[in-house]
C-alpha cells in the first residue's frame, strides 16, 4: 500500500493509504482535546478481537505525490 504525505489539522504526516477502510486511526497526540466528541465507537481488529476507540471531529487531507 502507497505511504503518502497528508495533515491531520497543522500537523504533516504520512499517510498508509488503504482504499478499502471505513475509518482513519490517528495517534493520540495529533488530536486535540477540543476535538474530542465524548463518543466512542468498537473496531474489530484484524485478529477478530475488538477495542473501543473515541471519535474525533476533524479533517484529514491527503497531498498525493509522485
Amino acid at each position: 500500500m502507497p505511504v503518502v504525505k497528508g495533515r491531520v489539522g497543522e500537523k504533516s504526516v504520512d499517510v498508509l493509504r488503504d482504499t478499502g477502510c471505513s475509518g482513519i486511526v490517528v495517534k493520540r497526540d495529533l488530536v486535540s482535546e477540543d476535538q474530542f466528541t465524548g463518543e466512542f465507537n468498537v473496531m474489530l481488529l484484524i485478529d477478530n478481537t475488538t477495542t473501543a476507540t473515541t471519535t474525533t471531529r476533524f479533517i484529514c487531507t491527503v497531498t498525493l505525490t509522485k
